[in-house]
């Protein structure tokens, strides 16, 4: 991983320790201040967190966590980070009660929760849809993720260096994985690609070293560019017919995989995709195009190509030089 812990968020974190009850409200007295119309709403509203403006910090404040308005007329908000260092099980809300006014809780900000060193379980509820760059980046104790199935955006290094982190279920309802996004996950075993993921951002999955097996949904169409890079243990990677491309070296460095099955329609293969690999037989796509010399590069273990009939005059003038048995396929 090249990113450089920031620490972010803990300055404001320690603050929070030395405020009072009253200090988290507007004014010193955020329930006192309230009209009457608005403690009947929040009566009415149970299941919203109440917040309120705090003045030391400048911030709207609720329950632990810090908030920010992001479109008024809409009325919704984000979690922009946290002032309580003490929480170690988070469950956001799913509405915010703020100045009379009920909020939808829709994104996670970027860096919100960024090296909390506690935090142990992260639960997002319905109506969130985008988790942030660098959301969780680096949460040494995090060990869950509970995901509504609302959530279509994953941002880059979001659960990235998250130590302990060994296994989760990403929703049905994902359409985008941004880069690195679970990078350095040292602990994480094993993946499932939901059918949605169109969008497939350079090394999400980079330096997962103990990642041992991955299954894309089918729907799915693409494997991202260093999608696999230096995940040493992964065994065993389930690919649909969906799928059309694989990124330029999405396996580099995988040295436990010794078998793949490649769907005939897949049309584009990246550079060095099988870099290092433990591949000594693969069988290529019918439909591939563009047969380079960076096809197979590095993929030193590799003793056999099994190419489609037609084309096997052009994959032998390619790979002359590689001491390769070519063998065809109808």
């Amino acid at each position: 991983m090249r990113k450089i812990i920031l620490g972010m968020g803990m300055a404001v974190c320690l603050t929070g320790i030395f405020l009072t009850a009253a200090g988290c409200s507007k004014q010193g007295s955020g329930e006192a201040s309230k009209t009457k119309e608005e403690q009947k709403q929040a009566g009415e509203n149970s299941h919203a967190v109440k917040a309120a403006f705090d003045e030391n910090l400048q911030e709207i404040i609720g329950e632990g966590l810090v908030y920010e308005v992001i479109d008024e007329d809409a009325l919704e908000m984000k979690v922009a980070t946290y002032h309580d260092v003490a929480l170690e099980d988070i469950r956001i809300p799913e509405k915010v009660l703020y100045e009379g006014k009920e909020y939808r809780v829709i994104e996670i900000a970027e860096s919100a929760f960024e090296s909390n060193v506690l935090l142990r379980k992260i639960t997002l509820p319905e109506g969130i849809t985008t988790v942030g760059n660098s959301a969780f980046y680096s949460c040494q104790e995090l060990v869950e993720v509970v995901f509504s199935n609302t959530v279509t955006s994953i941002g880059t290094s979001a659960f990235a260096e998250c130590a302990k982190l060994s296994q989760i279920t990403l929703p049905d309802s994902l359409e985008s994985l941004g880069a690195e996004a679970f990078s350095n996950c040292i602990s994480l075993e094993s993946m499932v690609i939901p059918a949605r993921t169109a969008v497939m951002d350079p090394g999400i999955f980079y330096g997962c070293e103990k990642l041992k097996e991955c299954r894309f949904e089918q729907g799915v169409t693409l494997i991202g560019d260093e999608m696999f890079t230096n995940c040493d243990a992964l065994r065993h990677v389930e690919i649909p017919d969906s799928v059309k491309s694989v990124g330029s070296e999405a396996f580099w460095s995988c040295s436990a995989l010794t078998s793949i099955t490649l769907p005939e329609h897949i049309s584009q293969i990246g550079a060095r995709t099988f870099y290092s690999t433990g591949l000594k037989e693969l069988r290529l796509p019918a439909d591939l195009s563009g047969i380079t010399l960076e096809l197979l590069e590095g993929a030193d273990e590799l003793e056999k190509i099994i190419v489609p009939k037609s084309r096997k005059a052009s994959y032998e003038k390619v790979f002359s030089n590689y001491n390769l048995e070519i063998s065809t396929y109808e």
